[in-house]
């Protein structure tokens, strides 16, 4: 049986899935690697997942959200006065959060990785570029999933693409002058991966596999593939209440608060249904905390939960929520990843 785990798009409620995975190592004593063949994170999603490439510990990936946030998601008074409170510049830079990638990965490219994992282990991390090119033409915007066993990824640095992968837009700048959060299109990486995985299909270009450099996926049977995915928390708050809509004329301004939770939202809901119609209910579990559940600690409830929290407190309250979530989960878990 063959197994994929895959991580959202969240920002320090990335603490979440970081804590799940940190408690399945503490009860199996097996690191993520001996458990899962294929890997794929967005955005906080894929620091996780670029960290695992490289075995940091599980509870150091926890740490990373408890006392770290504070600083990626620092601002200063002079910052907000130059950006008119954000209005004409990002939330935060990107300083600390350099700082941090290139103490973690240095100058590791997705070439020591492969070789690292002899190409067992496969690690995608997905990016959005602005400014594609192809044969010196430019064109639409669309994702970028890196890709461990890709021949033409071989030299992108893993610091790099941590960077390209979380800067999402509003909190973070754009990177290189072309690539932002990969959420905005792939969120919820499942269904990218699956695809990867059971892709047959051929080109005649040698720029894919290291091992089969004309296959640009594995040749996975569907029947043989299981997915953990890992959500950052919801609360169930992206809807708009029908007295809201009123007559449903709706203009720039109406639709203004609106639409980065629609473009995030339709992304994660679309793949969340192809990947159930894909694959059967016992190859496929999907732990996505609801923050408006009895399980939710109060403090967590009726309140929108940013992607930058910076309260330790906070976080604290998120990591012992994940932790009473990863135990109503537990047994499902085991199902899951046993052999």
């Amino acid at each position: 049986m063959k197994k994929i785990l895959s991580i959202d798009g969240g920002g320090a409620r990335g603490i979440i899935p970081a804590v799940i995975l940190n408690n399945i190592f503490n009860d199996t004593g097996k690191y993520p690697t001996e458990i899962f063949d294929v890997f794929a994170g967005t955005s906080t999603g894929g620091i996780i997942t670029l960290g695992l490439s490289i075995g940091i510990p599980t509870s150091e990936l926890v740490d990373l959200y408890l006392f770290k946030s504070e600083k990626i998601f620092s601002d200063s008074f002079w910052d907000n006065l130059v950006d008119v409170s954000h209005l004409f510049g990002a939330k935060y830079d990107n300083t600390f959060l350099d700082e941090i990638v290139t103490g973690f990965f240095n100058d590791l490219t997705l070439k020591d990785i492969h070789e690292k994992h002899n190409g067992k282990k496969i690690f995608m991390v997905p990016s959005f570029s602005l400014n594609p090119e192809k044969n010196g033409k430019k064109r639409n915007f669309r994702p970028v999933v890196y890709n461990s066993c890709y021949i033409k990824f071989q030299e992108e640095k893993l610091k790099n693409i941590a960077l390209r992968t979380s800067a999402a837009p509003t909190y973070l700048p754009i990177v290189e002058k072309e690539f932002i959060d990969g959420g905005v299109a792939i969120n919820h990486p499942a269904l990218s991966a699956l695809s990867f995985a059971v892709s047959e299909n051929i080109s005649s270009k040698q720029k894919y596999r290291f091992d089969a450099p004309t296959h640009k996926g594995l040749g996975w049977n569907l029947k043989n593939t299981r997915i953990l995915s890992l959500g950052c928390g919801t609360s169930n708050g992206t809807f708009v209440e029908r007295k809201q809509i009123s007559d449903g004329d709706w203009g720039l301004w109406q639709w203004r608060s609106h639409i980065a939770d629609l473009m995030i939202e339709s992304n994660v809901q679309c793949s969340e249904y192809y990947v159930r119609q894909l694959l059967s209910k016992g190859n496929y579990l999907r732990l996505q905390p609801d923050f408006s559940e009895d399980i939710c600690p109060s403090e967590l409830k009726g309140i929108k939960i940013d992607l930058d929290i910076k309260n330790v407190d906070t976080l604290e309250i998120l990591r012992q929520f994940a932790c009473d979530f990863y135990e109503l989960n537990k047994s499902a878990i085991m199902d899951l990843i046993e052999e």
